[in-house]
């Protein structure tokens, strides 16, 4: 069994389960920075771990993938010991007045020299900020194994870099919070929540536990310096969301603490539409666009919070036509986790070498290239002629495209919208995770390649094609950076 046979039903009961869990140590840090209790979008370690946690009479099974869990959580310890005695603590000095705004994104990694990183999160909406003289600090989250990055001084913007590590002291009281954590962490009588509460007790030592911690102490640390006066942080379910929450009101209660939904949402995304507690919920939630905001508010966990358009900084204008020439051309826009490249990779191989007519674009995500595709799977070691690894813009990509297969990437909003026919590849049994889902139609879903080569013979449906349109460019409006700002000033929002 994988996460992807995880029926709804239990799905929704490891939801139930998680939130109790949180909401009974809501006051604790420790606790909600484990991943495993986090419904994220993708096969986060809430849907590996939850799977097993319904097998019977597995006893030797669990056993042994618990002795070999600890067996890396402590190897983890001993190396961010060692670490941590080269770390030093960078300089980081406040040089002019209080910050208006605190945005945490993300630094994914940079084709070109690191300090003209371009931030496709909170990029658009910082340069308007600034424009308009309010002071912005930008700190990145680093997803790079380089810790070394050093950004383009700027004088209306401060980008910091996030470390992955910390200090002596600060690793060792980090460990010696979550151990006096982890004792008091108490079992039910209800099977299915004690089997969650064990694994929570062996995921608290977590490697992505100490680091959501680490990023907790680190955005403390920040706000000390810049002292600002809202906290903007992008909004999928993660932990660490959670805890930059939880660390600003730390540091001053009157912090305003948003939450930007920027990636479209999922069906059974649990963890963004909860809540886990005031310490730990956003004051303001923002979306991406008027559909994001709508579904939101539908949810009633969470209709004690605000939530407005803020709208998206992406860029959906057609680039210089690019052409293969004649044929046909199949842009495919895999997630950005090896798995999900896997998935779609591996099925469009297998669709390209029994149509060598269609040309299939490959766009690996950022921080994923064909040597680590090669690594996971050899079965990319020998690729047809009709497989291009694209070396140009996602605009580009799509210019030179008529259909586009995916799964849960963001990018196919700008593809439906530039006239690409969307193909969404369907796991059997697993949780849908369409970011078309709430579309009534104008796309096919494929399970196999005779249903991806039949899809190819279907004649496209205009009026459905028009409506689905419509649906992405509500995904994706227009940026209203005057949302950000009346919250600052405290002004009504509508």
């Amino acid at each position: 069994m994988s996460y992807n046979n995880l029926s709804e039903q239990q799905y929704s009961a490891l939801g139930v389960e998680c939130d109790k869990i949180l909401l009974s140590y809501e006051d604790k840090d420790q606790v909600v920075a484990i991943d495993s209790l986090h419904a994220t979008r993708e096969g986060s370690l809430f849907f590996r771990d939850a799977p097993y946690l319904f097998f019977k009479n597995n006893f030797f099974y669990i056993t042994n993938r618990r002795i070999k869990t600890i067996i890396k959580y402590i190897l983890f310890f001993f190396y961010s010991l060692i670490r941590s005695f080269s770390y030093k603590n960078p300089c980081t000095e406040n040089t002019g007045n209080n910050a208006d705004f605190l945005f945490i994104s993300h630094y994914t990694g940079s084709h070109d020299d690191s300090e003209f990183y371009q931030d496709s999160y909170f990029g658009e909406v910082v340069n308007q900020l600034s424009k308009n003289s309010n002071k912005c600090v930008v700190a990145y989250i680093n997803h790079t194994k380089d810790n070394s990055i050093v950004f383009q001084k700027d004088e209306s913007v401060v980008k910091i870099l996030i470390d992955n590590f910390c200090s002596f002291s600060q690793i060792f009281y980090i460990y010696k919070d979550i151990f006096l954590t982890f004792i008091p962490i108490a079992y039910r009588s209800n099977a299915l929540h004690a089997r969650i509460v064990r694994q929570a007790r062996i995921n608290i030592f977590s490697p992505g536990t100490i680091r959501n911690l680490i990023i907790c102490n680190q955005v403390k640390s920040i706000i000390n310096t810049f002292h600002p006066k809202t906290v903007v942080t992008t909004y999928e379910g993660y932990a660490w969301e959670r805890l930059v929450f939880s660390s600003s009101r730390d540091v001053d209660e009157n912090i305003k603490c948003i939450a930007y939904q920027h990636a479209p949402l999922f069906k059974f995304q649990h963890s963004i539409r909860r809540s886990i507690g005031k310490k730990y919920n956003p004051d303001i939630i923002l979306t991406s666009g008027l559909y994001s905001r709508d579904q939101l508010r539908l949810s009633k966990k969470i209709s004690d919070t605000k939530i407005f358009a803020l709208g998206s900084g992406r860029n959906i204008i057609p680039e210089e036509k690019y052409q293969f020439g004649a044929g046909m051309s199949c842009l495919v826009i895999p997630e950005g986790s090896v798995k999900e490249c896997d998935i779609l990779f591996d099925f469009s191989l297998k669709c390209a070498f029994k149509n060598p007519h269609i040309t299939f674009v490959w766009r690996l995500p950022p921080m994923i290239s064909l040597n680590l595709l090669i690594k996971y799977n050899n079965i990319f070691l020998n690729l047809p002629s009709n497989i291009v690894i694209s070396k140009i813009s996602l605009l580009g990509d799509i210019s030179r495209s008529k259909l586009a297969l995916y799964r849960g990437s963001s990018a196919i909003i700008q593809s439906v919208v530039l006239g690409l026919k969307p193909i969404y590849l369907k796991i059997h049994n697993e949780l849908t995770i369409d970011v078309l889902y709430g579309a009534t139609g104008g796309r096919e879903i494929v399970s196999s390649i005779e249903e991806f080569e039949s899809t190819l013979l279907k004649n496209t449906n205009i009026d459905a094609q028009k409506e689905l349109i419509e649906f992405c460019k509500n995904v994706y409006t227009n940026l209203d950076i005057t949302i950000l700002e009346d919250i600052l000033c405290a002004r009504g929002v509508k």
